[in-house]
């Protein structure tokens, strides 16, 4: 599961072009991190 947020926080803020969908993108990757410390 590390490798995937890694991968997901990597990914994502590269296809985002401006910066107020990588700011998106980036509170997204975060709750997402969230989530997933909360369920392991």
């Amino acid at each position: 599961m590390p490798f995937a947020i890694v991968l997901t926080g990597v990914a994502l803020p590269l296809s985002a072009r401006s910066g107020d969908t990588a700011f998106a993108t980036g509170s997204r990757v975060c709750a997402f991190r969230d989530a997933v410390g909360r369920s392991a």
